[in-house]
């Protein structure tokens, strides 16, 4: 099976399988479907962990740009539906070809995030370099949760403003990409927090998955993910490690799990771009794949690095 590379946009998407992690062999903790993308709707998953992923599912939320992608009732509920003059399909966005995955579904958002604790999410810090807090939203449980959903419906109880970012050096410490938010107030149900790996012990080659919004699209699965390089990323970052996953702009802010854990090891925060033209004309984008071995990773940053800030800000409030 191949995986993916992408190449147009201004984010992410990679893929490659080592060896240890065949993706086509019935036994192997991440065998999903039988995609060469392996981002996953919600309601397509037949595991025996799918009960698991969709109660982590929870607490991930989508951030939005509130003055062109964020538009409640008069009730103060938020409907996601491409028949809404402010929203397009995934497809019609970025021209893409009629074979890609989801290219019908409405693309809305702008990056990832994921609950902590009953008030903080935690993100990328690139996510929230372009606005005030004020003019940020963050909602939860943009899912698909059947095959002929079309519409979606985000009650106001699951929509948030944010009250202030309570760290992000991102635009002086590019190292630094991860960001810390305080929710304009707490989630009515505090069991929607993840649980992150405190102890560290990450290994090259340990099985990883994903949950986030890539392209702003209902929330994804992405399995088949393998920890390649513990150490550093890409671009030599040492707060970071490397990871093959099917990440794309959008999933930046994505919690990275451990796949025996289900623990969070890190924040997506970089890669490659997303799309290639394959018709001259530029009528039709795709998304291109590599063969097993041909490795780019996406950058994650290690949760403890996240968590180590988190602290020292939770020991300030204390006094």
């Amino acid at each position: 099976m191949k995986t993916n590379l992408l190449f147009f946009l201004s984010l992410i998407l990679i893929s490659c399988r080592p060896e240890i992690n065949p993706l086509n062999d019935s036994t192997n903790p991440f065998y999903i479907t039988d995609n060469t993308d392996d981002r996953n709707d919600f309601f397509e998953l037949k595991h025996p962990d799918s009960d698991t992923w969709k109660k982590q599912a929870r607490g991930v939320g989508m951030i939005l740009i509130k003055d062109y992608q964020f538009k409640p009732e008069a009730n103060g509920d938020l409907m996601i539906s491409t028949v809404k003059p402010n929203i397009v399909s995934y497809g019609d966005l970025y021209k893409l070809c009629a074979d890609e995955l989801f290219r019908y579904q409405p693309a809305i958002g702008d990056c990832t995030c994921f609950l902590v604790d009953d008030r903080h999410v935690f993100t990328a810090g690139h996510c929230l370099e372009r606005y005030t807090p004020e003019n940020y939203a963050i909602i939860f449980d943009y899912v698909k949760s059947n095959p002929d959903s079309s519409d979606y419906l985000i009650p106001k109880e699951n929509i948030y403003s944010i009250k202030e970012i309570k760290y992000n050096v991102y635009s002086t410490e590019r190292d630094k990409d991860f960001a810390i938010v305080e929710l304009d107030r707490p989630v009515s149900d505090p069991s929607r927090a993840l649980y992150m790996n405190k102890n560290g012990g990450l290994a090259q080659g340990d099985s990883l998955y994903m949950i986030g919004h890539p392209i702003g699209l209902p929330m994804k699965f992405a399995g088949n993910g393998v920890a390649l390089d513990i150490n550093t990323s890409a671009d030599g970052n040492p707060l970071k490690f490397e990871a093959s996953l099917d990440a794309f702009s959008g999933n930046s802010g994505s919690p990275v799990f451990n796949a025996l854990t289900h623990e969070v090891e890190g924040v997506l925060t970089s890669g490659e771009a997303d799309f290639i033209v394959v018709q001259k004309n530029g009528e039709c984008c795709k998304t291109p794949y590599l063969l097993p071995g041909d490795c780019w990773g996406v950058g994650v940053i290690k949760i403890e690095y996240v968590l180590e800030a988190f602290d020292k800000i939770k020991k300030v409030e204390l006094q």
